[in-house]
């Protein structure tokens, strides 16, 4: 693309004339035909012979562009039964890198040797190779820049390698690509006679930290072909095949992985802090991103960064069936909703019968019993003392705690003066939506002494000497 040219690439076996007149085939010939984007004529054929070119079998190939206008042409596959890839630059000049010859990667001098690359991803000046073992994949990451500067000699353009976490068996690499929203990449591999795996890994650490597994229809295996990501849609395409027939295989690069509170009134209105991963406004999305808690019930999101989202509860008509909860899911955009299936479960909103004792001094804590029902263990339970036209003043973590489903022990704050009556405590379980019992529960002052009736009032003492 910034070229703005089409390439087509093809192998050929060269055929020699001896002097007696026949034929006999020679050596393998490549030959890389640059055609104009716009209208499609040939700009201009580079060949290239075996001798400028050691690989057995191409299995990848793809384009850099330096910053300085280098235009590099790179093939990977299997040269002599070891991992090869091929940077040539352009045009073709014999002084072509091989860099199975020129870097080292420690993870294929083990008793696992690197048979061959079978897929690699350009991005900027880092190339990312996929390495099939004799058993397992080795995972590199490339400076392109540091190997150019060494070509024909040793370089130490291998930033990081490292085996894939979880493979012990032969399995071929279909595909890699590279998510830069996420910084990630999408590792494709098969093993014989399953359907492909797709891993998600951390490009900085070269790292898995998830996994999605193709389906298999009867006897028939999903197997990827291709990767492609869509940065608009935050969606994720693999080219696959069941038998014969292609498929596009569509999945969601963004995710819910956990929601705070974990339960929410249902009375509604709780803002909840919804964590994950990928979260992005998309162009064309006049719904806006949306948090769903049921098949009809969506609010509108708040976007904080690529990792929150806030959003607030829609009142329902009932608690949750059990402890966890209904699902809450993400829709970035029309129809494409996650299926994480993070739960959050709904409660009723509690309800105090009494409290003791009925009140306490501003300025000294004391804890109060509450007693009522709807009460549940939860790290957000709070509770509110509320003074008449007066600011209140909440509690929670170890100022509220949980002892039973009919009991709550508060602790009320000190406070700069007294409150004024009547005045009220409530709790709460999700540490928003507050109980309405309006059970009175006095915060008191020194008292004030109006007027005495009657005016002089005698006393007597007894002293002691």
């Amino acid at each position: 693309n910034t070229v703005d040219a089409v390439y087509f690439i093809s192998f050929f076996d060269a055929i020699s004339i001896t002097t007696n007149g026949t034929s006999r085939l020679g050596q393998q010939v490549m030959s890389l035909v640059t055609y104009g984007n716009s209208g499609l004529g040939m700009v201009c054929m580079d060949r290239a012979e075996e001798a400028d070119m050691p690989l057995h079998k191409l299995r990848a190939t793809s384009i850099y562009h330096g910053t300085d206008g280098q235009f590099v042409f790179i093939m990977a596959g299997t040269y002599m039964d070891k991992w090869q890839v091929l940077l040539l630059p352009l045009p073709l000049d014999g002084k072509n890198a091989s860099l199975c010859q020129m870097l080292t990667i420690p993870q294929c001098e083990t008793e696992y040797a690197c048979r061959a690359v079978g897929a690699i991803e350009v991005v900027n000046g880092t190339m990312y190779v996929a390495i099939e073992q004799t058993q397992g994949l080795v995972l590199a990451t490339i400076n392109l820049t540091d190997v150019l500067l060494h070509r024909g000699g040793a370089a130490s353009g291998v930033v990081r390698s490292a085996r894939l976490e979880g493979i012990e068996k032969p399995i071929r690499v279909e595909a890699i690509i590279f998510d830069p929203f996420l910084d990630v990449l999408y590792v494709a591999t098969t093993e014989t006679g399953q359907p492909s795996l797709i891993y998600k890994v951390k490009s900085g650490t070269l790292e898995p930290y998830g996994m999605a597994r193709m389906q298999s229809r009867g006897p028939a295996k999903e197997v990827v072909r291709q990767l492609m990501v869509n940065m608009e849609s935050r969606m994720l395409y693999a080219l696959s095949a069941i038998g014969v027939q292609p498929i596009i295989v569509s999945m969601l690069l963004y995710a819910v992985v956990s929601v705070k509170p974990p339960v929410a009134d249902v009375a509604g209105g709780t803002l909840v802090q919804v964590s994950g991963e990928g979260f992005k406004a998309t162009t064309g999305n006049t719904r806006g991103i949306l948090c769903q808690f049921s098949a009809t019930a969506f609010t509108p999101a708040t976007l904080v960064n690529a990792s929150t989202l806030l959003c607030y509860t829609p009142a329902v008509n009932s608690s949750s069936a059990d402890c966890s909860g209904e699902a809450i899911e993400v829709e970035l955009k029309s129809g494409l909703i996650t299926k994480n299936y993070v739960g959050l479960r709904r409660i009723p909103t509690p309800a105090i019968l009494s409290v003791n004792p009925d009140r306490g001094f501003y300025s000294m804590r004391q804890w109060v019993t509450v007693v009522g029902y709807g009460f549940l263990q939860s790290a957000t339970i709070s509770c509110r003392f509320i003074g008449y036209q007066h600011p209140s003043v909440t509690v929670t973590g170890p100022d509220a705690k949980f002892i039973s489903n009919t009991e709550i022990h508060c602790r009320q704050p000190t406070v700069d003066a007294a409150f004024p009556v009547p005045s009220y405590l409530e709790v709460s379980i999700d540490g928003q939506v507050f109980s309405q019992s309006l059970i009175r529960y006095d915060i008191i002052g020194w008292p004030v002494v109006l007027e005495t009736d009657p005016d002089v009032i005698k006393t007597s003492a007894k002293v002691n000497t």
